[in-house]
């Protein structure tokens, strides 16, 4: 056994399906002397919370499709009272699972984001419209909530794009680019227009250097790079960058310039939402090589700690943040 701390299990919640990570990170975290237990989020209330030392929140995959999820962690939070940490915090919590205050945010503080169009929900819009407003004749739609490319798709004033998993099937059953049925039938207005019906919905300019040179993913752990991977779009097509689609990963070691933005970003997060003990930041190039924030995972991220070879870096960082 490492570093041994000596306090009581920490709980990871989840919904149903916690990542595919979470055995190899019961097992790292148990050389630092830590008991990771698996708890759903709907039994909190039958858990004593006295017998744990944390509440992790990274499990929950799913959570964009639970209306609810952000309100249940609040109730969960006014009963641990601060006696308990949640990781990361309420603060990060409320501040960064919706894209559309983060990176509004975010770019008030000086961080070059992807420009973005965002549509309110129930809000009366045309992707004809949009396309329109903007200048943009390319373009990505997806809710402000989501993870997983959950209801995204891309569409052109040329037409939708030629990739057969154009449109994403709602839920997390597709495994691979040929897993996913292609919605041919649905026109891409009405898909606007049954998201916008209940969901916030941000638009984006397509990015075109997705296809060749990949999205960067910057992982930190205990506020320090831990890692960087280049995740790159299928060999046979596609536009996702997401191994459920057929994508793959590759660690990198960043440049100079990548490190210092990612930096940038990580620190602006900080200085708005409070410390961070994990994160991933995500970034695209545009059309002039300069590298846009993408997203943000702070609550529930893939940490890529396979990739990153970075499980006992990830059961440190968690010793300490719940060790003291």
């Amino acid at each position: 056994m490492k570093a041994v701390t000596t306090g009581r299990p920490i709980a990871y919640l989840h919904l149903d399906s916690p990542h595919a990570e979470y055995p190899q990170i019961v097992t790292a975290l148990a050389d630092y002397g830590v008991t990771a237990v698996a708890v759903h989020l709907d039994n909190v209330h039958t858990v004593d919370w006295t017998a744990f030392d944390g509440v992790n929140l990274r499990m929950c995959r799913g959570f964009h499709e639970r209306p609810d999820f952000l309100d249940r962690i609040r109730r969960l939070y006014l009963e641990l009272d601060g006696k308990i940490p949640i990781l990361n915090s309420m603060r990060v919590a409320v501040g960064t699972l919706d894209k559309r205050r983060y990176l509004s945010e975010l770019e008030q503080d000086g961080i070059a984001v992807i420009p973005t169009r965002w549509v309110s929900r129930g809000e009366d819009v045309t992707i004809d419209t949009l396309m329109t407003q903007t200048g943009w004749d390319h373009v990505v739609i997806k809710p402000t909530v989501s993870a997983g490319s959950w209801r995204t798709f891309r569409v052109s004033r040329s037409g939708p794009s030629t990739s057969a998993t154009h449109f994403v099937r709602h839920g997390h059953e597709a495994t691979s680019a040929t897993g996913v049925a292609p919605r041919r039938d649905t026109e891409p207005e009405t898909l606007l227009r049954d998201l916008v019906s209940t969901h916030h919905v941000c638009v984006q300019p397509f990015l075109s250097s997705i296809l060749a040179h990949g999205e960067l993913s910057f992982v930190f752990l205990g506020g320090k790079l831990s890692h960087a991977v280049r995740k790159r779009v299928a060999r046979d097509g596609g536009w996702w960058a997401h191994e459920r689609f057929g994508g793959r990963n590759e660690v990198i070691q960043p440049t100079p310039a990548e490190r210092e933005w990612a930096y940038c970003v990580y620190e602006a997060l900080e200085n708005r939402y409070g410390p961070l003990i994990f994160g991933r930041v995500d970034g695209l190039r545009d059309e002039h090589r300069v590298l846009r924030l993408l997203e943000c995972e702070l609550v529930i991220p893939r940490l890529l700690l396979t990739e990153g070879n970075a499980y006992d870096t990830y059961a440190k960082t968690i010793a300490r943040a719940v060790g003291g």
